[in-house]
């Protein structure tokens, strides 16, 4: 088994809770603006894809026992709420083009950060939350200023994750 440093393993989880703490808000046009279902088959794959983030988001802790588990628990959720903060009060596509933007820049290039293997829950539930970003870009096709405050905001998160020592880059495992 390969060892990996817990900074590592936050690494490989933050981008997964993230995206199912997003996943748990009202944005998606499945639910109404109380939480509500108004299309059960879409609110189906919602659920789905937020199994697969918890999924996603607990396998870099698979070998660590339960005070290890609680223990990261408690560091990830700062961390996500440190690095979210600004997105708090923004619309949910916002947040959503946001984070994806940022999981973009870190999974692309010729020497990605983060490589999302195909078929792993993480990739396919980017690759849903893709799909619903794309369809409710169409919707609100015209609002680029959407779009380029969270290209705006996606440099952000990068910029302080990065400051605060994590996904730099090379061997960090």
């Amino acid at each position: 088994m390969i060892h990996l440093s817990e900074t590592r393993r936050i690494e490989l989880a933050l981008p997964a809770r993230m995206l199912a703490s997003l996943s748990m808000g009202n944005s998606f046009s499945c639910l109404n603006r109380i939480g509500g279902v108004t299309n059960k088959h879409d609110f189906a794959k919602l659920v789905e894809v937020r199994l697969w983030l918890h999924i996603a988001f607990w396998e870099p802790f698979s070998d660590y026992d339960e005070m290890e588990c609680y223990r990261v628990r408690r560091r990830l959720a700062k961390l996500q709420d440190l690095v979210l903060a600004e997105l708090h009060d923004q619309p949910g596509l916002k947040a959503l083009y946001a984070i994806l933007y940022w999981l973009q820049s870190i999974t692309s290039g010729e020497n990605p950060v983060l490589v999302l293997v195909a078929g792993s829950y993480a990739d396919k539930a980017v690759t849903r939350l893709l799909a619903w970003g794309e369809a409710q870009g169409e919707i609100t096709k015209g609002i680029e200023k959407i779009d380029r405050s969270a290209q705006k905001q996606a440099a952000k998160i990068g910029a302080l994750l990065n400051h605060m020592g994590f996904y730099l880059g090379g061997s960090n495992g």
